[in-house]
């Protein structure tokens, strides 16, 4: 399913304009153009995004070797 950046912003708990900075920046989750100026989101990207992003406390997560 495509999403808006509204839509999007509120399942991932962010401001529409958090998506946008991503965006400039080459940040954040994936997204389509729709033509010249709309964005939309897949629901598969964002549930991806969030599930890259958890954190599982006491579990190690640089590449460095750490614990």
């Amino acid at each position: 399913m495509l999403l808006t950046s509204v839509e999007a912003a509120k399942v991932l708990g962010l401001k529409p304009i958090t998506l946008a900075t991503w965006r400039i920046n080459r940040a954040g989750p994936p997204y389509i153009h729709v033509g010249r100026r709309a964005i939309r989101y897949l629901e598969a990207d964002l549930l991806a995004f969030i599930e890259t992003n958890r954190v599982v406390p006491g579990v190690s997560h640089d590449n460095h070797g750490g614990n």
